[in-house]
């Protein structure tokens, strides 16, 4: 009975991680998050029946909040939070 050396290949050495993100990178993530937490918010609020539905304008303003980087956002875009007037 012959016995065969079955030779394995050896595995190339992981990658390396991704960099680190700047702290600019982490302010526009941050930014970004707080926009979707405030605009989540204002949806769970309607959902849940704590806030009239909203209109046209109003899903038009958070539509932009969203899609719009806060550096080019007008003000009349930008909805009261829950707790302002």
């Amino acid at each position: 009975m012959s016995h065969d050396i079955i030779r394995v290949p050896i595995p190339e050495p992981w990658p390396a991680p991704p960099p680190i993100a700047s702290s600019s990178q982490s302010r526009i993530t941050a930014d970004e998050l707080n926009k979707r937490a405030e605009v989540e918010s204002i949806l769970l609020n309607v959902y849940a029946g704590k806030r009239p539905l909203l209109t046209r304008e109003e899903c038009k303003a958070l539509a932009f909040r969203l899609g719009v980087p806060s550096e080019y956002q007008r003000p009349e875009w930008l909805l009261p939070l829950e707790g302002q007037s």
